[in-house]
């Protein structure tokens, strides 16, 4: 085993056979009695022999000279993350990095700065990426990077691609100042990036937009001020949140969607198709910043501080497999339909964005090494 890999496995965590919960089961006569750890295994997930929580990088190896804002798999052998341009790697740009199953690898996009966002494109292979100064990158299935500029350089936070002619990014200052325009909501026709049809100046002027998502029904917006807007059938229309706290990012499934933010508090919001409402919770979650759902239902937010919730059977608890594992904030996350989990961030509130961090839930450890 690589030394780093050696060094990183003694800081795995083990799942010791099923997803372990920090908490109080909601059961009669509970309510008063101090959390306790149970194990709750979820069962729609499928069986990780073995696996456990490891460190690929953190604060405190300082392997990774850039902070990491998001990643997405198609496949446990096919992830991907982005983030900050790497302070030792800086001819790289902004961080791209790929795991085939065996290794690490750093590509070149041809962006500059940072990348916040990246999301699937509809060819198998290809991919979507936003970042600063309203950078759009598109990789295509032949693994060639094209970097395209939005209307105006509005900061982007998120994207999504309904089809590869079907795109929205959105983005924003991160706060509003009040009055005027604040929030941006873009899209991709298939030959050039306007203005979404239909947004509102009002729309926009409410919120700061940091996440899109969409499940080919129905694409949700959110942002600042616990906003939400809904596109349906081409009309977009406000949605109440019932919080005020920003919510930072959107995903789902095909019945599910799930939205996570929050200031101090986590904001945890669910929606099957009758409105938002806070899903069910065994205790309290600090700030999340991203989520990632499983076709069961079954999902993973990260947050602050090395936070890691699981939803598990319609509930939400605190991992006690990942607590401790990592002290650094998260910022994105990816849930695997093999159960495989990666979650990504570092230094990630402000600039500057000086070191990354990667956790793994799996049943193999991995070289962390990132080539070249």
């Amino acid at each position: 085993m690589p030394a780093l890999a050696t060094a990183l496995s003694r800081r795995a965590v083990s799942a010791q056979g099923g997803l372990v919960f920090a908490v109080c089961l909601l059961l009669a006569g509970c309510a008063a009695a101090a959390p306790t750890a149970v194990t709750v295994a979820c069962a729609a997930d499928p069986p990780l022999a073995g696996a456990a929580w490891e460190v690929l990088h953190d604060s405190a190896h300082a392997t990774l000279h850039g902070a990491l804002f998001s990643t997405w798999g198609a496949a446990a052998d096919d992830v991907w993350a982005v983030g900050a341009t790497a302070t030792d790697k800086a001819d790289f740009g902004p961080q791209v990095l790929h795991w085939d199953g065996n290794a690490w690898t750093r590509f070149k996009s041809g962006a500059t700065g940072e990348l916040w966002w990246v999301t699937p494109g509809q060819a198998a292979g290809s991919l979507w990426l936003v970042g600063s100064s309203g950078q759009i990158v598109r990789r295509g299935a032949d693994g060639t990077f094209v970097v395209t500029q939005a209307p105006d350089k509005t900061q982007l936070f998120g994207i999504h691609a309904v089809t590869d002619s079907d795109v929205y990014a959105v983005g924003g200052p991160g706060s509003c100042p009040g009055t005027g325009p604040c929030g941006v909501i873009w899209h991709y026709d298939g030959a050039a990036w306007t203005a979404a049809a239909g947004v509102t100046d009002a729309q926009n002027s409410a919120a700061s937009w940091f996440k899109v998502w969409g499940n080919g029904q129905d694409l949700w917006v959110v942002g600042s001020g616990g906003h939400i807007l809904r596109r349906h059938d081409g009309s977009w229309t406000d949605e109440p949140s019932g919080v005020t706290d920003p919510i930072f990012t959107v995903s789902g499934n095909a019945s599910l969607a799930i939205a996570v933010g929050g200031f101090g508090a986590g904001v945890l919001l669910e929606n099957s198709g009758s409105g938002w409402n806070a899903g069910t919770i065994v205790g309290t979650p600090p700030a999340l910043n991203g989520v990632s759902v499983s076709s069961n239902g079954n999902a993973v937010a990260v947050g602050f501080n090395g936070a890691v919730w699981r939803r598990c059977g319609g509930v939400w608890g605190a991992d006690g497999a990942a607590s401790g594992t990592i002290l650094d904030d998260l910022h994105g996350v990816w849930k695997g339909e093999s159960g495989d989990v990666y979650a990504v961030g570092g230094q990630i509130s402000a600039p500057p964005y000086a070191f990354g961090s990667m956790v793994h839930f799996g049943a193999a450890t991995e070289d962390a090494t990132v080539r070249p």
